[in-house]
């Protein structure tokens, strides 16, 4: 369900937010060396959550990106929807749906409302604050 666009998105945010606190720039080579992102495809990344609102450059040797908004606003939902567009759900019964396609259909609903919902509870902030209990715990 989620694409690597998305999960490059999150490690990139994550970056972003790690640096939050000094409200450092943090250069685009750094991410993606950090990370094996390749970097014309990480600056498309930036470019969709700079797009959404979710991240502010700036330019010059010195310049990099930080984020837009506080990481306890943002939401795993409004990097998919900046990375993927809105995430969809039910399509509805089709005009000749039997009895076990729409047991099938209402079993995927209930997942892709289950996974709307992980989304919109989940911030970038909670990320942010495991990924630094993780690196706490393997570098003891």
């Amino acid at each position: 369900m989620v694409t690597a666009k998305v999960q490059y998105a999150c490690l990139a945010l994550i970056e972003l937010g790690l640096q939050q606190g000094g409200d450092r720039l943090v250069q685009l080579r750094a991410i993606a060396e950090g990370h094996g992102i390749p970097s014309p495809f990480l600056v498309q990344i930036m470019q969709q959550l700079k797009n959404a609102g979710l991240v502010t450059s700036v330019r010059g040797a010195s310049g990099g990106y930080r984020l837009a908004q506080d990481a306890q606003r943002i939401s795993l939902a409004a990097i998919v929807e900046a990375i993927e567009g809105p995430v969809v759900g039910d399509e509805g019964p089709t005009e000749r749906e039997t009895d076990v396609a729409r047991v099938v259909r209402n079993a995927w609903f209930q997942v892709s409302v289950r996974y709307r919902e992980v989304l919109a509870e989940t911030t970038l902030d909670q990320l942010i604050e495991q990924s630094s209990s993780a690196a706490t715990m393997y570098h003891i």
